[in-house]
């Protein structure tokens, strides 16, 4: 998701031993390995239902099917590409068998810059071969399916639209979608939700507390005029009957509205090709599922956007092995923006949650800050997408469990998605399988929490947390960005950084100079007069790691 880079670079600057826990290290494998969990034979398989198929979900359908599980991967825009940094952690090429090929740039050099313009470069302390690694969310993704696919996975191009809880532990949920305008269903033992920080699985198992937000990536969409109708159209039917016939118009036709409305605010389905009957359009998109809800106020949703920009040959030298993060008021009030080098062009994007109304500002402000380095660049594509800020409270419920962006895992202070979705969708495939395996068939919620979440946030959640003050303690204003800044010049730092963003471990340091790095960064925040409850917390977490 954004900008994978930054995970470790903040939670580095104090990831010593007197501050987290250790993360455990994860052994390299050539191919991923799921042979401790061989097929049953003296019943049906058990059937699965991943929607959503980014790395999260992709690799939950590895593990289910590579053991023998009936495992169906729907998602609805396979061609489909999402706005990311592209980075990924070292680790990850060896752990998830990750294709030498699929990488477009090795960065070698990486600067985060401050409002003033102070800058620390990374670099100094690599080891030899070590590097990470850029690549495109599009190719990413797609290689991720087409394995999950030779394992046995069905992948369906589809829209989720509804799921139906069963009345008993022993039946089945029905999952209802979209494929090529028609609506169907599909019966299956247990689900798992992998679409992301609008998640329709999330909302259906009442997951909870994060506002929705609606988002058209389809290439073939309505005109603005259309979609300017549609909406109108959208917010006159909200509060009406159930059941009733409604019409809005879509590119000046008449389309009938055929599903249940239950509250105020809209959600909007369309299916795009040529089929349809006199009351809907046959020309381009036809609608398929009208939902009304009541928008929740609780939770937040970061919304992140990038462009992709061909820069002249001469210009794009520069990224050859750079990548650039920004950090002010000016490109974000509470995350960053970055310049990421891709194969024959560079990502450049922001995000923020507390001001998502002015992201066309921030976007500006970072193209600004880029300046001539990016300047006579293609504009050749322009992408946004919501970031979940932290896990949701409720992640498994009944057979039904949450991975990846769906789940709320991606790290404050960074972004950092990639890695977090495609383990938390190995561990959760893995963990379903352990349970079917040793049981009667059938899963139940009380094992999927035992042998999924609480092994999941025993590894992770505590880091999870740790960032979240971090953002608050560096991110709130530019004297403590500038304080961030200053800090990350430290070789010290930069090669804890690399230790514990490359191998998502805790790097072992030397006990000294781990309390010198803490000194040293409570001047920082005194010199950039970061005080109050957040410091406070912050050295509270320090002194209870002694």
């Amino acid at each position: 998701m954004a900008a994978n880079t930054h995970h470790r670079l903040l939670s580095s600057t104090f990831s010593t031993s007197i501050l987290l826990p250790p993360l455990k290290r994860k052994t390299p494998s050539s191919l991923p390995s799921f042979s401790l969990i061989s097929a049953r034979v003296d019943s049906r398989p058990l059937r699965a239902a991943v929607i959503g198929g980014g790395p999260a979900g992709s690799s939950a359908s590895e593990a289910l099917a590579a053991a023998g599980v009936e495992t169906y991967l729907l998602e609805r825009s396979p061609d489909g590409s999402k706005p990311c940094g592209g980075a990924i952690p070292l680790c990850m090429l060896d752990e998830f068998s990750i294709p030498e090929e699929l990488i477009d740039r090795r960065v070698t050099r990486m600067r985060i810059i401050s409002p003033s313009n102070l800058h620390a470069d990374f670099g100094k302390t690599l080891r030899p071969g070590e590097h990470i690694p850029m690549l495109r969310r599009e190719v990413l993704d797609a290689f991720l399916r087409r394995r999950a696919e030779s394992n046995g996975t069905r992948l369906i191009a589809g829209l989720f639209t509804a799921l139906e809880s069963p009345s008993s532990a022993k039946e089945p949920y029905i999952v209802h979608y979209v494929k090529d305008g028609s609506i169907n269903t599909m019966a299956v033992d247990v689900v798992i939700g992998a679409d992301g920080a609008n998640s329709r699985v999330a909302k259906a198992i009442d997951a909870g507390p994060y506002a929705q937000a609606i988002a058209f990536q389809q290439p073939r969409s309505p005109s603005r005029d259309s979609q300017a109708r549609l909406w109108t159209a959208e917010r006159s039917w909200c509060g009406l009957n159930a059941g009733s016939a409604h019409f809005a118009e879509v590119a000046g036709r008449r389309v009938r509205l055929d599903a249940e409305v239950t509250g105020r605010q809209v959600r909007l389905d369309m299916s795009c090709g040529t089929s349809g009957s006199a009351e809907t359009p046959t020309d381009e998109c036809r609608l398929v599922r009208l939902e009304c809800w009541k928008r929740e106020s609780r939770g937040r949703i970061r919304y992140s956007t990038a462009e992709r920009i061909r820069l002249p040959p001469t210009k794009m030298e520069r990224y050859a092995d750079l990548a650039e993060m920004y950090v002010g008021g000016d490109v974000s009030p509470d995350f960053y923006g970055w310049v990421f080098p891709k194969c024959d062009h560079v990502a450049v994007g922001t995000g923020t949650t507390v001001a998502r109304s002015q992201i066309k500002k921030f976007q500006a402000g970072i193209r600004a800050r880029a300046g001539g380095k990016i300047a006579g660049g293609e504009v050749i594509r322009v992408e946004a997408h919501p970031i979940p800020e932290h896990p949701r409270p409720r992640r498994v419920r009944g057979r039904v469990a949450l991975v990846g962006d769906a789940a709320g895992y991606v790290t404050k202070c960074s972004g950092e998605g990639i890695y977090f979705a495609a383990k938390s969708g190995r561990m959760c495939g893995e963990a379903i399988v352990r349970i079917w395996k040793k049981g009667e068939g059938m899963v139940t919620e009380e094992e999927l929490k035992e042998e999924y979440l609480r092994k999941w946030d025993g590894e992770y959640l505590g880091m999870f947390r740790f960032l979240d003050l971090l953002q608050r303690v560096f991110y709130g204003s530019n004297v403590g960005r500038e304080a961030l800044v200053e800090m990350c010049q430290d070789e010290y730092v930069q090669r804890m950084t690399f230790d514990s963003y490359f191998y998502k471990r805790l790097a072992e340091g030397d006990r000294w100079r781990d309390v010198g790095l803490m000194w040293k960064t409570v001047a920082s925040l005194v010199k950039a007069r970061i005080v109050g409850r957040e410091m406070e917390n912050l050295m509270e977490m320090v002194r209870s790691s002694w």
